[in-house]
């Protein structure tokens, strides 16, 4: 009884091992990656930049 549950660790264990690469290999392409080249541009700010002109003067 002892011997299989330490046989049936041993394997989760190094399923892990195997699966975690895999893993981290194909959750490596996300949003932040693929974020569109004018995500700041000064277009996307211009109501935020009238109103720091306005509560600035």
């Amino acid at each position: 009884m002892f011997k299989r549950i330490l046989i049936n660790l041993i394997f989760a264990e190094l399923l892990y091992l195997l699966i975690k690469p895999i893993i981290i290999k194909l959750e490596s392409e996300d949003d932040i990656d693929t974020a569109p080249k004018d995500f700041a541009s000064e277009w996307d700010q211009i109501d935020l930049n009238k109103i720091r002109a306005e509560v600035s003067e």
